[in-house]
């Protein structure tokens, strides 16, 4: 959270261009209360003096409809997105509107929809979504309860791709049933960066920039068009250390999904090393990923010391926050109704 002057948030709030009015949207027990939780925590703006016992995701309601949070764009990003050009600090305005949706949706300019991916999209997101769109607000995705589909021992990473994209297959449907074609494109995609992939309960996620960023710098390429690798019938063949669309290799060999050996791998290592019965084992994948454990942490038990690696290695919070601030529009978007 962060601790800010009146004077601070009024210049916050003096920037139209760099403020996000949002919700997120789910059926029920796909995550919704936990994603905001998350959101809450990590970036609810409190004022300077104000030493309240009022619970963070309280203190900040406006009529217990609202919730003000702030993100800082990392340097990198901000010279990578051109159009923002106000500066890397943004003010968020989670509005939560299961109260009174038809009143609320018209002061919203985009919306996070949660689908708990072990079940798929449920109908009341259906619904949600269909109502977003007739307002002209734009979507985007958080696929959640990642933790469970990777910890059913009988899932095989191949298994959890297809599902994954079955959803967001579902979702792009009904966007492109639904939207405005004089809008623009507003289906979601993970090389766009407008899915995320998330654990709400444990509190990690990721968009495929995060992992991006990491492998463009070993193959040399843009962040982007490593994106764009990182799903889809993209594989990498480790022989000819040469990407490819093909899923065998000259020799009829198979080869692994680009998704599945360079995101969904590190992540079941993790797993595996915690998870397993060989303490000795999760040393070795700490060193790799650069993570550093407090003693504390070290004694927890499985359950707690996977959160404890998971939330270090990929945050939900700036996965999140990011992809809001990115690929939401501002109230001075073509796209928006609002009135400032």
């Amino acid at each position: 959270m962060g601790r800010f002057t009146v004077e601070k948030i009024q210049g916050l709030m003096g920037k139209p261009t760099n403020i996000r009015n949002m919700n997120i949207i789910s059926h029920y027990g796909h995550g919704q209360s936990t994603l905001t939780d998350i959101f809450v925590s990590s970036a609810a703006i409190t004022v300077a003096g104000d030493d309240s016992d009022t619970s963070p995701g309280e203190k900040f309601r406006i009529g217990s409809t609202v919730i003000a949070l702030y993100r800082k764009l990392p340097d990198e990003d901000l010279e990578v997105e051109q159009h923002m050009e106000n500066g890397s600090e943004f003010l968020i305005n989670l509005i939560d509107i299961r109260s009174d949706t038809s009143t609320m949706l018209r002061v919203m300019d985009g919306a996070l929809a949660v689908v708990d991916v072990t079940v798929g999209v449920g109908v009341q997101t259906e619904i949600l979504i269909r109502k977003i769109l007739a307002e002209r607000i734009k979507p985007v995705v958080a696929l959640n309860k990642l933790d469970c589909a990777l910890l059913e021992p009988k899932v095989s990473k191949e298994e959890l791709y297809r599902t994954l994209s079955r959803s967001i297959d579902s979702i792009n449907v009904l966007i492109g049933t639904y939207n405005e074609p004089a809008l623009g494109d507003f289906r979601v995609s993970p090389e766009k960066g407008t899915v995320t992939f998330t654990s709400a309960l444990q509190g990690w996620g990721f968009t495929l920039r995060q992992f991006a960023s990491k492998y463009s710098k070993k193959f040399g390429v843009d962040r982007d068009k490593m994106m764009k690798r990182l799903w889809g019938e993209n594989f990498f063949d480790s022989k000819t250390k040469k990407w490819t669309t093909q899923s065998t290799d000259v020799d009829g060999e198979h080869l692994e999904r680009s998704f599945n050996m360079f995101v969904l791998d590190p992540i079941l290592k993790v797993f595996e090393a915690v998870m397993g019965t060989a303490e000795e084992a999760i040393d070795p994948v700490l060193r790799k990923l650069e993570i550093e454990l407090t003693q504390a942490e070290r004694s927890l038990d499985n359950k707690h010391l996977l959160k404890a690696i998971m939330t270090k290695f990929l945050p939900a919070a700036d996965a999140l926050l990011d992809m809001v601030v990115i690929h939401l529009p501002s109230p001075r978007s073509p796209l928006s109704d609002t009135v400032l």
